[in-house]
């Protein structure tokens, strides 16, 4: 079919569009591509099906809707997001650190929260996948445990559980993410987090054997506008991630 009868079929998205649909503004080019045409396409199903209910003069009847786990107002994160602070800068430098990564930023949601949960999960579908070599990629594949540094918000330095969590979806697809664990509910209470802090995770290399460590940095409390800040250079030019 013709380009011009397209454009009769078509007609440009709209910020009202993504009203009611999850799209993160964070994410790559390529996967904000993808997601923005996955919302042009469910519009234009939802358009079509309404046109036809309309010519056939039936009442519209409100679809039955699985119900989603509700989630909070949460604030918008930059496309850039702020660099590493000083103070983790330093802390990393007196670690022998190198190989600095930002592996993800997002802000916190309350099953990150949850004492019952003592996890805090980053979707691998949001997260910069290099900053895991494909031995450790494999073997967190494999649900194998591997124990890491970890530098929380007050500098202080624990050892954590990193784990991937593979969930079945109800389409049969599985939705996989990596967890940290063990001291999580001990950081979370000490360092006074809550739900729509904005946080990051920073990966980084020390000791002869690059054993991987990460750092957690609170951007910004209770989703308080980012200012400022600059743009971290990330595993892939232009590569910056987020939730």
């Amino acid at each position: 079919m013709s380009l011009k009868y397209w454009r009769r079929r078509m007609r440009l998205l709209s910020s009202k569009d993504f009203k009611d649909h999850d799209v993160d503004p964070t994410l790559p080019p390529f996967d904000m591509l993808l997601r923005v045409a996955e919302v042009a396409a469910r519009i234009h199903d939802q358009e079509k099906k309404g046109k036809k209910q309309k010519k056939s003069n039936k009442k519209e009847d409100k679809p039955n809707m699985r119900s989603k786990r509700s989630k909070l107002d949460m604030p918008t994160l930059p496309n850039l997001p702020p660099d590493l602070p000083e103070e983790f800068k330093n802390r990393i430098e007196a670690m022998g650190g190198t190989q600095v990564i930002l592996v993800i930023q997002k802000a916190l949601y309350d099953t990150d929260l949850k004492t019952n949960n003592s996890r805090l999960s980053m979707p691998l579908r949001q997260i910069n996948g290099d900053f895991l070599r494909e031995n450790e990629r494999q073997s967190l594949a494999q649900q194998n445990e591997m124990k890491v540094r970890f530098i929380e918000p007050s500098c202080k330095v624990k050892n954590m559980i990193l784990r991937q969590w593979d969930m079945p979806k109800e389409s049969g697809k599985t939705c996989s993410t990596y967890v940290l664990r063990t001291y999580w509910n001990k950081v979370s209470q000490e360092n006074g987090l809550r739900p729509k802090d904005v946080v990051q995770v920073w990966s980084f290399r020390i000791g002869r054997e690059q054993n991987l460590c990460l750092a957690f940095v609170v951007v910004n409390r209770c989703g308080a506008t980012i200012e400022g800040g600059n743009s971290s250079q990330l595993g892939r030019d232009g590569d910056v991630l987020g939730v």
